[in-house]
């Protein structure tokens, strides 16, 4: 917990001196001075939670001070303490908002009891704005999410984005601050999806939210101009001409006028977040929607500001286009991601060099064995065993070396690493296996196969005939091969479900994913949303009672609920049941009326979170500096995005909040190790990422700051204190600490 901070001001030095070490001795960090001019310059320097004054002194008096101190702290609670006080003197204090106020002579219990009470009253209004804006930050991105799963919903796709866009436009033409028109951009999609959303949107009309343009616009846009006229809002009416909806007559003429005459090309066009788009693309490209994905990534390139997203956008774009255009975005993704920082630029480039090499590049073993040295550098076990798959099949060598990786992307977290280069791991691993059989190796690539079994299948008839006698034998030992590929083989094998401790996977952190041994679950073969989220529910407790479920997902009806829950358990099992025809593990237990789910079978990504936060932690209080390096490292690897990010139920909610802050706690740490190891490009990599969380966060800002600072890049520290007091102001309505202002004129001096 942060120590306390209080400014004492008193002439008395022996008033000064009592109430300073009695306040030391409660622990707290005390400023006492005797002087007016002393505290205003003190309250300069630094923030304070308290301010303690008389009021009596020569020249400038306690209240004057107190005046002064407040409008550098505004938030700063006071209490004031005097001998004598006139009518006058009193009506200034609470002028002033002096939240305490003691008569000498006072017992010191009674004043270390007020200022207790008032450090306790000053946090719970800090955990209150903290909890605020977290409400905010959880409703944007649930109207984002809706917004989103509106615009893919209708036909076209895009339409309701494009409407979104141009009434963004308008709002700009009607002089709207940028984040109303963000604002309006918003509703007007909603607005637009409403017979898509349903009952999803309908709990915006009863409760006005955070956002009251938006809830302005999803009640008044259907409104008619011819009858309505003036009365209706004017950002309801840019929406509805926006949308089209209504015949002439029933949308303002004025506005009406201007969307047909279009909007000038160089205003301000507000956007969802850029990592909303980001998501629309990607889904888009899920869903075979390849136009409309290649669209939305060329928007996202765009917008020159969101430098993480267009990376992502770069080699998206990557695996749409043909063959012969793929170096050029993977040259640019790369450089680009090198600007970010090391591991951006690491990852990255195994991902390019990937791309290139499935698109035979003559610059794809350059771009692998650049990254996986970088990778080395870092630690990135599943990323450096990525480049020895690709680099062993383009250059033919290292095959011994292709037990180990595998060892590492069969590993439960590394399952999406694994599935970019099984195709070309299975056959090599078996031409290895050929030459030099091993009984641990054979263990290794019985997983192998029998998680990937589809790859296999694909590749069969490529497969030389040593690597296809290699694998008739791993089949005839292995368990859970499926029968198809044991038919094609001419073997039988084992009928068991695969020995492993983590049959299922779920990755919870950013896209919502379950894989089924190996093989990612699409998302067709989920009936409903509900079903894939109640079992996250249950991986997460391992044990709950059906009343608990219920109470989570069908609250209200018992009967109804009871039935509602052995459907989704019906649809769960549907879901996780092999394609195949193969066993698989029985993972709930039923009984008393409790539902478990079985430990051992399954694999999720918050408890291995969880335990590096755990370690990150213990080595760091323990002073293992690298060690708990290391594991911060892995932690911000396997935090790739909000919890189950665009569910919206409950206790999602507070899931999401818990390891948000875990996350951002972690990246700030992180950050200030490096920069105290003096590894600046790290520590500024690492505080970005962590502003992408948290944007309001001095702390970060700073350590950005100083990073920029230590790189000899002056004017990139100007422009983030710029960044930081706009967001401050914008959010907060408060100015940036004096810590930010002095490093704010220590980069516009040049000064290290």
């Amino acid at each position: 917990m942060d120590t306390i901070k209080i400014l004492v001001l008193e002439d008395d030095p022996v008033m000064r001196e009592s109430l300073n070490e009695a306040l030391e001795d409660e622990g707290y960090s005390v400023v006492a001075v005797g002087g007016a001019l002393e505290a205003v310059e003190a309250a300069r320097r630094q923030a304070f939670d308290l301010v303690v004054t008389d009021i009596r002194m020569e020249g400038m008096d306690g209240l004057e001070a107190l005046e002064r101190v407040k409008l550098q702290q505004p938030e700063v609670r006071s209490l004031v303490v005097t001998g004598y006080a006139s009518e006058e003197d009193t009506l200034r204090a609470f002028r002033l908002s002096a939240a305490g106020y003691l008569k000498k002579p006072f017992r010191l219990e009674d004043f270390l009891d007020m200022v207790a009470s008032l450090i306790s009253q000053r946090k719970a209004e800090q955990q209150q704005e903290k909890h605020e804006a977290q409400l905010r930050q959880t409703s944007r991105r649930a109207l984002e999410a809706l917004a989103r799963v509106a615009d893919v919903s209708v036909s076209p796709p895009g339409r309701l984005r494009q409407a979104g866009q141009l009434a963004g436009r308008l709002a700009a033409r009607a002089g709207f601050a940028a984040h109303v028109c963000g604002e309006i951009q918003l509703g007007t999609v909603l607005a637009g999806g409403r017979e898509v959303l349903g009952e999803d949107l309908d709990f915006l009309l009863e409760t006005p939210p955070p956002y009251p343009i938006v809830h302005s616009i999803l009640r008044h846009c259907d409104e008619r101009w011819d009858v309505a006229g003036e009365s209706i809002p004017l950002a309801a009416r840019l929406a509805a001409v926006a949308l089209g909806r209504l015949e002439e007559a029933g949308l303002d003429p004025h506005w009406l006028a201007r969307a047909r005459a279009g909007a000038d090309e160089d205003e301000a066009q507000p956007e969802f977040s850029p990592r909303g788009v980001l998501m629309l693309a990607k889904a888009l490209h899920e869903a075979g929607n390849l136009e409309g994905a290649r669209a939305t990534y060329q928007e996202i390139l765009a917008d020159p500001k969101p430098r993480t997203e267009a990376v992502e956008a770069l080699l998206g774009l990557a695996r749409l286009v043909r063959p012969a255009e793929v170096e050029g975005l993977v040259t640019q993704a790369v450089q680009l991601a090198r600007e970010l920082g090391p591991v951006s630029a690491a990852l990255s480039g195994v991902e390019g060099g990937l791309l290139l090499a499935r698109a035979q590049s003559p610059r794809a073993v350059e771009t692998l064995s650049w990254a996986s040295r970088a990778a080395q550098e870092l630690g990135l076990t599943a990323a450096i065993a990525q480049t020895l798959v690709a680099l062993t099949r383009l250059q033919g060598q290292g095959l011994e070396q292709l037990p180990r990786a595998a060892e590492v992307l069969l590993q439960p977290a590394h399952a999406g690493e694994l599935a970019e280069v099984v195709d070309w791991l299975v056959p090599l691993a078996l031409e290895h296996y050929a030459r030099a059989p091993e009984a641990r190796y054979a263990r290794i690539l019985g997983a192998l196969v029998a998680s990937h079994s589809r790859s296999v299948l694909a590749g069969l008839d490529e497969l030389s005939p040593p690597a296809r006698a290699a694998l008739v034998e791993i089949c005839g030992n292995a368990k859970g091969i499926p029968a198809e590929l044991a038919e094609r083989l001419g073997s039988k094998a084992p009928q068991e479900a695969p020995e492993s401790a983590s049959w299922l996977r779920i990755f919870f952190l950013g896209k919502f994913d379950v894989y089924r041994g190996g093989e990612r679950i699409p998302e067709n073969l989920w009936k409903t949303q509900k079903a894939k989220q109640l079992l996250g529910f249950l991986a997460l407790r391992r044990q709950v009672s059906d009343d608990v479920a219920m109470e989570h997902f069908w609250p209200g009806d018992m009967v109804k609920g009871k039935r509602s829950l052995a459907t989704a358990l019906t649809m769960i099992r549907g879901a996780l049941r092999p394609e195949d025809g193969r066993p698989a593990p029985e993972l709930f237990h039923r009984a008393q009326g409790m539902l478990a789910l079985e430990a051992r079978e399954v694999w999720h990504d918050v408890e291995e979170f969880e335990s590096l936060y755990r370690q990150a932690r213990s080595a760091d209080e323990g002073g293992d500096t690298e060690r708990a390096v290391a594991a911060y490292r892995r932690l911000v690897q396997i935090y790739r995005g909000p919890f189950m990010e665009g569910c919206y139920l409950d206790w999602a909610l507070a899931e999401r909040s818990r390891l948000e802050q875990m996350a951002v706690d972690s990246m700030t740490r992180l950050a200030q190790l490096y920069q105290l190891q003096g590894r600046p490009r790290e520590s500024a990599e690492c505080a970005e990422k962590a502003l992408l969380l948290i944007p309001e966060s001095q702390d970060l800002h700073l350590l950005l700051m100083r990073a920029h600072m230590a790189l000899g890049r002056p004017d990139q520290a100007v422009r983030q204190y710029e960044v930081c007091r706009k967001i401050l102001d914008r959010e907060l309505g408060i100015e940036p600490s004096l810590a930010l202002v002095e490093a704010y004129h220590r980069a516009r001096l040049g000064l290290a």
